[in-house]
């Protein structure tokens, strides 16, 4: 055969290791070695997400836990400063009334909430209380109260006190 039909590409030498010696390519242990360096990256991208993630859900519910408790002091110094007669029941229980309303009103812990009753009609107050402590100061008309909530671990109190206004002696 004439020499002509042996022509080789300008990019390629002839005989120097076979057909596939001189292509470009990844060897076995670069890409398993890639891959490595790849997994290791994203598992500590993936953990730091999972940590943000927890220390969000961590924080929320703190922050609901603080608010149900003050939600719940509010109310109870609210609704109690105008009251025109108050009776404690026990220590997780006041009741009181209004002038001119025959119903009575309760507050008081129930079944780990904060609870209001108006003629049998229960209103949820706030939930996730393990406490609520009342302490009637008949003489001053004062009423001391302390609650406490606990939710996963957290745990947030509030001690505070009403003067009922309407019972106090004018001066």
């Amino acid at each position: 055969m004439p020499a002509s039909f042996h022509s080789y590409r300008k990019d390629r030498k002839p005989n120097d290791g076979g057909c596939c010696a001189t292509e470009k390519g990844f060897t076995l242990l670069e890409v398993l070695a890639a891959v490595t360096v790849y997994a290791l990256l994203l598992g500590s991208v993936f953990s730091l997400y999972l940590f943000g993630v927890n220390t969000y859900k961590v924080g929320s519910n703190r922050l609901d836990l603080q608010q149900n408790v003050r939600v719940a002091a509010d109310f109870i110094s609210r609704e109690l400063r105008y009251a025109h007669a108050l009776q404690q029941v026990n220590d997780h229980e006041v009741q009181y009334s209004y002038p001119g309303e025959a119903a009575p009103y309760t507050i008081k812990h129930k079944n780990g909430e904060i609870v209001q009753l108006i003629s049998n009609t229960e209103t949820k107050i706030a939930y996730n209380i393990e406490t609520l402590i009342f302490n009637w100061d008949e003489h001053n008309k004062v009423l001391y109260f302390s609650i406490k909530g606990n939710d996963e671990g957290n745990t947030y109190a509030v001690r505070s006190a009403v003067c009922l206004q309407n019972l106090r002696e004018r001066w």
